[in-house]
């Protein structure tokens, strides 16, 4: 069972913040913590569109074994 719950994420280098629903507990592993926000919520926290770094390109995993993929 899936399961989601509402926080503010506050932008350190903007100030603004936004409150958005996450998914707690999807399987996903880090060493740190981390939150991915889609590229509206990334406008809204005014981290976008980037002005230093890099953007990493990534892919939906899927198990084609159980026919879970769309």
């Amino acid at each position: 069972m899936a399961v989601r719950v509402k926080i503010r994420v506050k932008s350190r280098s903007s100030n603004k913040s936004l409150e958005i629903t996450i998914l707690v507990n999807g399987g996903a592993e880090s060493t740190k913590p981390c939150i991915v926000v889609d590229e509206d919520a990334a406008r809204e926290l005014g981290l976008w569109p980037i002005s230093h770094g890099r953007v990493p390109e990534v892919e939906e995993a899927c198990d084609r074994s159980r026919n879970s993929c769309d």
